[in-house]
């Protein structure tokens, strides 16, 4: 069984930075598509902070991207900075679920980190499950969804110029397609609406002391170091509520 641990910190000094996009820097101009090959050269000349310059600037003019937040992860790994590359690769990871690149470098920078905190083992079906089907985005099954009524309506267009064995074909083809388009719809708000839900932090204090309560008084119930990944559940002024799930 799972051991969920829920506490309070403190995100006064930036303890906890959430999944949006923050960068103070000059934003570089340019084309956008200029902007990523200038970053992809500066990283191969190992010129990481500028690399890291070029993407954040493309995040800040607003283009989101698996590759983006992968070389970006990847930039901030290779400066030593574990916390923002665990974030980026997060981040890619939100966008493309099923890139092996992304969980294999996650994988990696998070054996960088203090706390070796992993999920709850799952068995065999719910495991297939997370990561065939629940880890499709919700634009995909969105796309699935249109299409399929689009076979909907063209075995509709079947069902009214045919007879005999097509019309039947139309007709009960048209049903299923319909359900499905439906089915898979549903499943896309669903998911979007659970994405929304669920709001995650990653550590980027060097160390920081979890309290049992919002109050500065309050028992240190353990202490989280900088790359952790967090659930947060709920604000109260400069405190978070966490939650560690620790199989």
């Amino acid at each position: 069984m799972a051991l969920l641990v829920t506490a309070w910190c403190a995100h006064g000094q930036d303890t906890l930075t959430s999944d949006t996009a923050t960068n103070d820097e000059k934003v570089v101009t340019g084309k956008p598509v200029l902007l990523f090959q200038k970053g992809n050269e500066s990283y191969e000349q190992e010129a990481f902070q500028k690399a890291i310059k070029y993407y954040e600037s493309l995040l800040n003019k607003g283009y989101e991207m698996p590759s983006l937040y992968f070389n970006l992860g990847n930039a901030y790994y290779k400066t030593k900075q574990i916390a923002p590359a665990i974030l980026n690769y997060e981040r890619a990871k939100q966008l493309a679920p099923a890139n092996k690149d992304i969980e294999h470098n996650l994988q990696i920078a998070n054996l960088q980190t203090a706390d070796k905190v992993n999920e709850a083992p799952e068995i065999f079906l719910v495991e297939w499950w997370r990561q065939n089907i629940a880890g499709i985005p919700p634009n995909q099954w969105a796309r699935t969804g249109i299409v399929l009524m689009w076979l909907a309506f063209g075995l509709g267009v079947l069902f009214l110029f045919s007879n005999g064995f097509w019309r039947k074909i139309g007709f009960f083809g048209g049903i299923v397609m319909v359900a499905l388009s439906l089915l898979l719809t549903l499943a896309s708000f669903l998911k979007y609406q659970r994405m929304q839900e669920k709001s995650h932090g990653i550590v980027f204090a060097q160390n920081t002391y979890v309290k049992s309560s919002p109050d500065a008084e309050s028992t240190d119930v353990f202490i989280v170091h900088e790359g952790l990944k967090v659930e947060l559940l709920d604000e109260q002024g400069k405190w978070q509520q966490i939650r560690l799930e620790d199989g």
